[in-house]
C-alpha cells in the first residue's frame, strides 16, 4: 500500500486495529467512547488543528504491531529509505531479553568480585541495600 502523509497511514491503521471508538478509547481512557472517537478523528484530520502527541502515535502504532499491522513502520521506512522492517517474534524478544539479563548478571558478578577483593563485605552491603530499598532487594 502507499500513503503520501502520515495522517493517511495512521487512518489506515486505526481503520485495520478496530476503528475510531475502540482505538480512541485505547488512547485516551480518560474519554467516553464516543467523544474519544471524535477526538481521534479530529487528531488525524488535516483539516483540524488537533493532532496526537508523539507518544500517542506510538502508542497507536504498538497496539497495530500487537495486531500484526506495520503500515506506520513500512510507511516510515520507506518514505526516509530504510529496508522494509521485521517485526520481532516473542522469542526474539525473549531472547533478547535473556542475553540483556546474562550481561547485567555477569557486570554484577565483577562488580562483587572488585568489592570483594577491596575488602567490602557483601552481606552487609546487601543489608544495606536492602534497608534503603524498604527491605526489597
Amino acid at each position: 500500500m502507499f500513503y503520501e502523509t502520515v495522517d493517511e497511514v495512521l487512518v489506515a491503521t486505526v481503520q485495520a486495529i478496530g476503528g475510531y471508538k475502540a482505538v480512541g478509547a485505547a488512547l485516551r481512557g480518560d474519554k467516553e467512547p464516543d467523544a474519544a472517537a471524535t477526538w481521534l478523528r479530529n487528531c488525524l484530520n488535516p483539516n483540524k488543528d488537533e493532532r496526537l502527541n508523539p507518544e500517542q502515535v506510538i502508542q497507536l502504532v504498538r497496539i497495530g504491531r500487537e495486531k500484526g499491522v506495520h503500515y506506520y513502520a513500512n510507511y516510515v521506512a520507506q518514505t526516509l529509505g530504510y529496508t522494509a522492517p521485521v517485526p520481532l517474534t516473542q522469542e526474539d524478544l525473549a531472547q533478547r531479553a535473556i542475553a540483556e539479563g546474562a550481561q547485567a548478571m555477569q557486570t554484577i558478578v565483577r562488580l562483587v568480585s572488585t568489592l570483594k577483593a577491596q575488602g567490602v563485605d557483601i552481606n552487609q552491603l546487601a543489608a544495606q541495600a536492602g534497608a534503603v530499598r524498604g527491605g526489597a532487594l
